[in-house]
């Protein structure tokens, strides 16, 4: 393991550049964060167009926080604690959960809230019992969402068996292979057409450039406002502390760049297999 840089001149700890440099492991929580953020964004997109709740992912973390930088660098784990890296993070450890909380708050315009986000735990009916008459949560009876370079695929059983429903409610695991960078409005359409829409769960297998933009430039305005504020503002998507300096100290992930809207956001090609390819939503960019 290669020596911690010199410290900054006020003894308070490192430059964030010398932590960086000194940490890999840090360096490597940075990127892996930075990849759960912006996946985490187009999940979030995807459950606002389909009027959906979103249950959070798992995400991993490789480096724990602390404002004292010498109790936890370079290791990324505090002196004394028992954490195995990686572990699952909790969301206070990326995200400012008050602001996040806003999402959901009831307002004028958004009465039921914007979009309402539920702990991952939520699939573990020990934990998060179900209100009668509806059933636990079933991992083996979801509909897998999952990500082509193609057109879609229509729904098969994961076994080989042919998808059958019963009084509303599948009876087999479904899987539907999608198209990378459907638009809000191709997206439910999609979903429509191979007739899982009314999924009770759907699972994206991946969330990781999948959604190509709202249709609605309007739509799109407000959920990067949401985004903007009550995900990613504030001292919300930081990782503290390089230094006990924690203004000089603090690492802002990476923002995802805003999603197209319009036309722009529309995938080029998302005709299902076999079908030519001949309107202008298949026409190059």
């Amino acid at each position: 393991r290669k020596p911690m840089p010199g410290l900054t001149p006020d003894q308070k700890g490192w430059k964030i550049k010398d932590a960086l440099w000194g940490s890999p492991r840090l360096a490597a929580h940075f990127e892996l964060v930075d990849r759960h953020i912006a996946a985490l964004r187009n999940a979030m997109a995807l459950a606002r167009a389909t009027g959906r709740q979103l249950i959070m992912p798992k995400m991993l973390c490789l480096c724990e926080r602390s404002e004292s930088p010498f109790a936890l660098l370079p290791s990324c784990t505090i002196t004394g604690s028992s954490t195995r890296l990686p572990f699952v993070c909790p969301l206070e450890s990326i995200f400012d959960v008050v602001r996040v909380e806003k999402l959901w708050a009831k307002t004028t315009d958004e009465p039921n809230g914007y979009l309402q986000l539920r702990p991952w735990t939520m699939l573990n009916s020990s934990i998060h019992r179900p209100p009668q008459p509806n059933l636990a949560f079933e991992p083996s009876k979801t509909t897998t969402v999952s990500w082509s370079s193609r057109g879609w695929v229509r729904p098969t059983a994961e076994h080989g068996a042919v998808a059958t429903y019963a009084q509303g409610s599948q009876q087999l695991p479904l899987r539907v292979q999608l198209p990378r960078g459907l638009s809000d409005a191709q997206f439910t359409q999609a979903l429509t057409e191979l007739g899982v829409s009314d999924a009770r769960l759907l699972h994206l297998e991946s969330a990781e450039a999948i959604f190509g933009g709202f249709e609605s430039t309007a739509a799109g305005k407000v959920f990067e406002r949401n985004i903007a504020s009550h995900l990613l503002g504030g001292w919300s998507a930081t990782w503290c502390c390089t230094s006990w300096d924690k203004p000089h100290g603090t690492l802002l992930f990476k923002r995802p760049l805003p999603l197209a809207t319009g036309m722009a956001g529309r995938a080029t090609a998302w005709m299902p297999d076999g079908t030519p390819c001949s309107d202008e939503r298949c026409a190059a960019p």
